[in-house]
């Protein structure tokens, strides 16, 4: 090989590298730059449910209201869209009749929310949100066998307010309705939300 030829080997070389260097730092920024819009939280809240679904056809009266959990992973498209998914545990209900052993029922569910969002200031926004569920709630009854468990698939909508509180943390509180076959659920959560 010529001297020549080995300058030309050398350059080739030399550019070959220097384009797979650009490469992968373009390839590193995309992904970091992604990574900056995902988002993790978790809420806590109160639920209210209607009768029919929580109690069934069992004839009790209920204590309707109870203390909510909640767990989310989301991303962030741009200041006016994101998706989310996650699970919320809306609590254990307790149904209740004079002279009666104690009934409990437990409704949870996993969903997917779309989220559209409008800054008012640097750091508030409104939202909007529908959701898609899948529900259930398992119950049990002591003395007199297990209660009728309830499945299904239904959607939510809901309306809130999140406020940042510089580039990582923020708040967002919301509330939402799910609807679970023909009967409703409302609740209120404040959620903490860690983004990345």
């Amino acid at each position: 090989m010529s001297f020549r030829n080995n300058h030309s080997f050398i350059a080739l070389l030399m550019l070959s590298l220097f384009a797979f260097y650009g490469s992968v730092t373009a390839a590193e920024k995309l992904i970091n730059d992604a990574w900056d819009d995902f988002y993790l939280g978790f809420g806590v809240g109160q639920s209210q449910f209607d009768k029919a679904t929580v109690c069934g056809d069992v004839g009790r009266s209920c204590d309707l209201t109870e203390h909510s959990q909640k767990l989310f992973a989301g991303y962030e498209f741009n200041s006016f869209f994101s998706t989310e998914f996650g699970y919320m545990r809306y609590g254990e209900f307790e149904l209740l009749q004079a002279g009666a052993d104690k009934a409990m029922t437990e409704v949870d569910a996993l969903f997917i929310n779309s989220f559209l969002s409008y800054p008012i200031y640097k750091w508030i926004s409104v939202f909007g949100k529908l959701g898609y569920n899948k529900w259930s709630s398992d119950g049990s009854l002591s003395n007199e066998g297990v209660f009728a468990d309830n499945k299904g698939y239904d959607v939510s909508y809901g309306l809130g307010m999140s406020f940042s509180f510089g580039k990582d943390i923020g708040i967002r509180t919301e509330w939402e309705r799910l609807s679970l076959d023909n009967d409703d659920s409302d609740s209120l959560t404040g959620s903490l939300v860690f983004s990345f």
